[in-house]
């Protein structure tokens, strides 16, 4: 089957958007379908090749990279909508048997041109902006309209309420690349590879550094916590950084390449979502996050907050330890009994190894693979 991914940004880019588009499209390169992604060029920008975003994101996969030039124009959504209508008329995207997407500026002129469209998101676009109910109303009824793979069962089931067809809405969760977490590493051989000190408790965040992700509740948890060392991970030199700044016990790393970060996971005692609604409820840009899923294969405690999206995965003490969100005093306390209990962090680590055994990038091409072989089979898109 051949298949092309319209990624709406210029490749590779450290966003969590664009990890998860390139390791779908490996993954489904991986299950034996013919994949090409058409990535848009900026002017002075030069088209990857598949080898350079392989080593980039650290992954396999016989994939193919066609660029695209796009003019800087001013606003980000008119260079998306004009690299989305630029396609239209690119072999890769004329030819697929599929297309894959996360723009609507993509999807509704796919549909309109009678090109067989998937929907690749993790966003509860029907909740979070009503005004979009009629167009994906309208979308999911199409006849070529494929399939839309929603990253959690919370994001599938504001599409589900619209009233469409709930046989063209399936939960993808992302994933993992296992490879990556080789070799795994005891905290004490992590703890001497990063020159970390041996003996004192660690809670390690990896991921953006941004005010949209929650971090207040992990500098307030810092405050009530001075014996803990933090550890965030995934510095740019932004403004959040220079108020953790005035906390001797959080630490800034810098943003590390993928291959990089599992060390600064198997250092921790306690990996961390923070214990905060802002993200999901207030940014809504945080929906079942990436980091999620290499927290589970680390084999390390988890602490997140008691979340929507979370939940179906993130189970409190079978695969996690949840806390009420924007109670730092309550999470410095679960901070504390993780690191009294080892039976109960023990517990934990087998349920979160346990479960990340099915939650790589290969577990979702299989399964979005599966989709898309019965739906093109049985007709029920465009042929």
């Amino acid at each position: 089957m051949k298949i092309t991914f319209v990624p709406h940004k210029p490749l590779p880019d450290r966003d969590a958007d664009a990890e998860q588009l390139v390791n779908s499209a490996a993954a489904l390169a991986r299950a034996g379908h013919e994949v090409t992604l058409l990535a848009p060029c900026y002017p002075g920008q030069t088209a990857p090749d598949a080898s350079m975003l392989a080593d980039y994101y650290k992954l396999e996969g016989n994939f193919s990279v066609a660029g695209q030039a796009i003019p800087n124009l001013p606003h980000p959504f008119l260079r998306s909508l004009y690299h989305a209508v630029k396609s239209l008329r690119h072999p890769a995207v004329r030819n697929a048997d599929v297309v894959f997407t996360r723009r609507l500026e993509m999807l509704a002129p796919g549909l309109l041109c009678g090109l067989n469209m998937a929907f690749d998101h993790y966003r509860p676009w029907g909740d979070n902006l009503p005004m979009l109910r009629p167009f994906f109303r309208w979308a999911l009824r199409r006849r070529n309209f494929v399939a839309a793979f929603l990253h959690s069962g919370f994001a599938a089931e504001s599409y589900k309420r619209l009233g469409v067809r709930q046989d063209k809405i399936f939960v993808a969760h992302n994933g993992y690349t296992p490879a990556i977490m080789e070799p795994r590493l005891s905290r004490l051989e992590a703890r001497k590879k990063l020159d970390l000190p041996p003996d004192i408790p660690v809670v390690t965040y990896a991921g953006r550094l941004s005010q949209t992700k929650g971090l207040d509740q992990l500098m307030a948890m810092a405050g009530k916590l001075p014996d803990v060392r933090f550890l965030l991970v995934g510095g740019t030199g932004g403004p959040l950084e220079k108020a953790a700044a005035r906390f001797a016990n959080i630490t800034i790393i810098p943003w590390q390449p993928f291959d990089a970060l599992p060390p600064y996971l198997y250092a921790a005692d306690i990996l961390v979502i923070p214990p905060s609604c802002a993200p999901l409820q207030k940014h809504k840009n945080a929906v079942l996050p990436i980091k999620t899923f290499l927290y589970l294969a680390a084999g390390r405690p988890i602490l997140a907050p008691v979340s929507p999206d979370t939940e179906e995965l993130l189970i409190h003490g079978e695969t996690a330890y949840l806390v009420a969100p924007d109670d730092p005093g309550r999470a410095a306390a679960a901070v504390r009994e993780l690191i009294g209990n080892a039976e109960l962090a023990a517990t934990l680590t087998k349920g979160a190894l346990r479960l990340a055994q099915n939650l790589t990038w290969d577990k979702r091409g299989q399964k979005i693979s599966a989709v898309l072989r019965e739906k093109l089979k049985t007709g029920s898109a465009v042929s």
